[in-house]
């Protein structure tokens, strides 16, 4: 049943005389990947959830504004920020000194450093950089781009710009979806951009 259908029903008919059965199309199971959730959601706007043979709720692309996802988002993102850290460590150990990282930013990742070998808790520097930090150097440097599989940097900025974006949002449970439409070029980030930027994330973890 959808608004355009109600909208040219005649005032006589009943429900059962305008109503039809759900398709195959509109519905998802519970147990869809993330991934697959978010390619369905693309496709059009809403679903209804099947557990075994009855409707148990429906999802929608707003509803990816929610608890779960935030948590699920936060641990890929969790996960990334680690494979960076060691990329960075393995490929570009001078990066303090030769990456075009901000002074003031050095310096805070310095002083962090030296109140933790006060409480004898140091780690190597990279582990107080922040995560925009990190994909300065891994944009930065070729043999870290190179090494998630970018053919340049600047391809490896635009599409880290736009994880970056992301990871903002899920660490300060700000909206994930800002527009519910799919086309590219609206206003805030749509189903379009969290699917190619999820697609992003799920490359460079398989790295």
């Amino acid at each position: 049943m959808t608004d355009e259908l109600l909208a040219d029903c005649a005032p006589d008919q009943t429900l059962g005389e305008v109503s039809h059965s759900l398709g195959i199309d509109q519905i998802i199971s519970r147990d869809t990947s993330f991934e697959n959730l978010l390619s369905a959601l693309y496709e059009q706007r809403f679903y209804y959830l099947a557990d075994r043979n009855e409707v148990t709720g429906v999802v929608t692309r707003a509803d990816l504004n929610t608890d779960p996802v935030y948590r699920h988002l936060y641990s890929k993102l969790s996960r990334l920020e680690h494979s960076f850290r060691d990329c960075i460590t393995t490929h570009a150990s001078d990066w303090l000194e030769t990456a075009p990282i901000d002074p003031e930013v050095v310096d805070d990742i310095r002083d962090r450093e030296a109140e933790a070998k006060k409480a004898d808790v140091a780690l190597d520097p990279v582990h107080y950089a922040q995560f925009s930090t990190l994909v300065t150097v891994i944009t930065s440097k070729q043999a870290c781009w190179q090494h998630y599989g970018f053919d340049a940097d600047h391809k490896a900025g635009s599409e880290l710009d736009d994880i970056v974006a992301l990871r903002n949002d899920v660490a300060h449970s700000t909206p994930i979806i800002e527009n519910t439409n799919r086309g590219l070029g609206e206003t805030g980030r749509t189903i379009t951009d969290l699917l190619a930027t999820y697609r992003t994330i799920q490359n460079l973890l398989a790295v």
